[in-house]
């Protein structure tokens, strides 16, 4: 059987390192009316890396040609900012950008407990393997 035969069959159009890069393409495409799938459940469930797992987009044998130029079409279309050129205009408030506040009593002192827990257990440790 040849390609003709089956048009329907899932062929992958692109592999992306992640799950979300891959889903913004599939995004990209059903956008353009062609439906897409991204399969990135392996990597999530077996914990590899996206070196090892890579995730596919998919789409039908049929659609695999309009696929490939609506993603160049995105590519064209998409817009390169000079942030350098963006006017963002002037601050309408006048809080300060940094805060100077300190973490609240209560949380400092659970903060100071914990520490001397794991360092205690640390210690426990530490004494129980050499003593």
């Amino acid at each position: 059987m040849n390609e003709i035969d089956h048009p329907d069959d899932l062929v992958t159009l692109v592999t992306r390192p992640t799950e979300f890069e891959a889903n913004v393409l599939v995004a990209v495409l059903q956008e353009a009316g062609i439906k897409a799938f991204a399969f990135g459940a392996l990597a999530t469930t077996l914990h590899l890396g996206s070196r090892i797992t890579p995730v596919p987009v998919q789409v039908r044998r049929a659609d695999l040609e309009r696929a490939k130029v609506a993603l160049a079409q995105n590519v064209a279309d998409s817009v390169d900012l000079d942030w350098d050129e963006v006017d963002l205009g002037e601050r309408e408030d006048r809080l300060p950008l940094v805060e100077g506040r300190r973490m609240p009593r209560l949380a400092r002192v659970g903060y100071l407990i914990a520490v001397l827990i794991v360092i205690g257990m640390l210690l426990g440790t530490l004494w129980l393997t050499f003593f």
